[in-house]
């Protein structure tokens, strides 16, 4: 059955699997998304790609601030102009509740006109993060 917004043909299917218990003992989500856009010219954009958070820590303690995720992933971006953008999880992001920013990990990055790793630092609970490009270069971000 197709389905359609605004002329927009609209395809695939996404799925959020949640676990009570995953190998490791850990309570787990598992978002999956595979999404394809077409318009009335012809034109196509799409969205792949699984995003896996597992509750590492806190999980039955009755507490909230000491719940502690670790993300993994990876996702495809195809846009209408044949820009692709893609995103590997090459360190889990670890998120600590009880702060708003990730403290850990980092992500691969491939985009049109560039392409590098964003390290979210050492364990620290601040907005403070890093880019390095595929050339080398390394520049200091400030989350907002």
């Amino acid at each position: 059955m197709d389905f359609y917004l605004d002329a927009k043909n609209i395809l695939g299917n996404e799925t959020i699997m949640k676990q009570r218990s995953n190998q490791n003992g850990n309570p787990q989500f598992t978002h999956t998304l595979d999404l394809t856009l077409i318009w009335p010219n012809g034109a196509q954009a799409s969205r792949k790609g699984e995003k896996v958070r597992e509750w590492i820590e806190g999980f039955g303690s009755g507490l909230w601030s000491d719940n502690v995720f670790e993300v993994t992933g990876k996702w495809n971006t195809t846009f209408a102009n044949g820009n692709r953008y893609t995103y590997d999880v090459v360190i889990p992001l670890r998120r600590e509740v009880i702060c708003y920013y990730f403290v850990s990990g980092s992500v691969a990055v491939q985009r049109a006109n560039f392409g590098g790793v964003f390290d979210y630092g050492d364990g620290n609970c601040n907005n403070q993060a890093t880019f390095t490009f595929n050339n080398g270069k390394v520049v200091d971000i400030t989350l907002n």
